[in-house]
């Protein structure tokens, strides 16, 4: 129960027994993002293991797909998340309070700075008051309503590097816990072409101007080999640019635009080298998917993530930002055979320490540490 000092109580069984974790989600939902795919591998591994996982959304995803296949638990309220805060304030708060009341969770994780100041005023009165961690999935620079963070107790933070920004500016403590691929069960690994084949080139994302799939095409169009195909899956809107943009460089014969795809990794007939050019990441799970296959990548060094999983030439090659000159070199040494691709086996190898296992493991120990603290906070302005 929250103190007159503002404290908390650490949640009952934070210490022992399993945990109870509830994630709240104000913002809107398409149901196709690497953050939905984090935060269903999240709630499904922490209920394999014996923990309790709950989900709250404002509104429905726009795929209802993903919704289909998470947990049972999980409350929707109806709310436009776009008015949530300033015509339907109260009633998002009555939604989450509502949450916290039933759910008893030890720690509430809020996936917007604003959650934070959201679930501290829901849990006025509910005689439980849980650890309320931020958990955002994008670069601390892009972040909205960043006043709220200071209400937080602790931040998760997807990257080393998103959590030196974490540091920088509160004073509260930051776990890292990386975003995961689902290790329930055996992943299928990808085939590579077979010798005298060509060699297979790999996008997999939202075709959007933060990806700049440009720099692929610019880079390709440089390359001197031809023995290459480029697989693009997903869709966007830049998709009708980016194909105009192929057509000028006379690529469009050796690139197939596959369209979005709920699970792309079946679209995937063979892939030699995943490629990344993203300008801003948070951490993309297609990275550690793409390692779980043994598909090693060429990938861009923005901020964040690529650095921190890219083990030159036993994984992949990290590349100067926005660089399309040094993919072309690269692309073009392994079409001329002068560059290996690392064996899948020592590409998997290096995927094991981003297993959901193994991260909601860290999130769990994150959590209780976090509450073992007993870190009292202010009162709420």
């Amino acid at each position: 129960m929250e103190s007159s000092a503002g404290g908390y109580d650490a949640a009952q069984g934070a210490g022992r027994g399993p945990l109870s974790i509830l994630v709240v989600v104000l913002s809107r939902v398409v149901g196709r993002g690497g953050r939905e795919t984090v935060i269903s591998r999240v709630l499904a591994q922490l209920l394999r293991q014996g923990d309790r996982a709950a989900l709250a959304l404002l509104d429905h995803a726009e795929d209802s797909s993903w919704e289909a296949g998470l947990p049972s638990l999980v409350r929707v309220a109806g709310i436009d998340p776009d008015g949530a805060l300033k015509r339907q304030l109260g009633a998002t708060v009555r939604f989450v309070r509502n949450a916290i009341r039933d759910f008893r969770p030890d720690a509430v994780l809020v996936t917007e700075p604003v959650g934070s100041f959201v679930a501290r005023l829901a849990s006025l009165g509910t005689g439980h008051r849980p650890l309320v961690l931020s958990w955002c999935h994008i670069d601390v620079r892009l972040l909205r309503h960043k006043w709220a963070m200071r209400m937080c107790d602790g931040h998760l933070a997807i990257s080393n590097g998103i959590a030196m920004q974490l540091r920088k500016r509160w004073p509260q403590p930051v776990a890292v816990i990386y975003n995961p691929f689902d290790s329930d069960g055996d992943v299928q690994q990808c085939s590579r072409p077979v010798k005298g084949d060509d060699v297979r080139l790999l996008f997999i994302g939202r075709l959007h101007e933060q990806k700049r799939v440009d720099r692929i095409l610019v880079a390709l169009s440089r390359v001197t080999c031809t023995n290459w195909q480029l697989q693009v899956i997903g869709d966007g809107p830049e998709r009708a640019a980016l194909e105009s943009l192929a057509s000028r460089l006379n690529l469009t014969s050796r690139i197939e635009w596959a369209g979005w795809a709920q699970q792309p990794w079946i679209q995937v007939r063979s892939a030699s080298l995943l490629l990344f050019t993203s300008m801003i990441e948070g951490f993309s799970v297609l990275m550690v998917e793409a390692l779980a296959r043994g598909v090693p990548m060429a990938a861009m060094d923005c901020d964040f993530g690529p650095r921190e999983v890219i083990q030159e030439g036993r994984n992949g090659w990290l590349l100067p930002d926005g660089d399309s000159d040094s993919l072309a070199h690269l692309i073009d040494d392994i079409c001329a055979g002068k560059v290996p691709l690392p064996s899948v086996e020592e590409v998997v190898a290096t995927s094991e320490r981003f297993r959901a296992t193994e991260v909601v493991s860290d999130l769990c120990r994150a959590v209780r540490d976090m509450c073992s603290q007993k870190r009292p906070l202010g009162p709420l302005p």
